[in-house]
């Protein structure tokens, strides 16, 4: 639960609060395609995580 909550203070930081809805759903999605588990929930939570500290108002750095 804490790796989940993480996540979300990245996005919320890192883009905006009212991402963090979408953000977290994408990543679950993202999840339920690579086959869940925890493997995935990492995998994805890094990638989502290094995208949202490079964020630069208007879009990605």
């Amino acid at each position: 639960m804490q790796s989940v909550l993480d996540l979300a203070r990245e996005a919320a930081s890192g883009v905006g609060r009212p991402a963090v809805p979408l953000t977290s759903f994408l990543v679950g999605c993202a999840v339920g395609a690579r086959g869940g588990g925890r493997a995935a929930f990492d995998e994805v939570a890094a990638q989502v995580t290094e995208l949202a500290r490079a964020w630069s108002p208007g879009g990605p750095a």
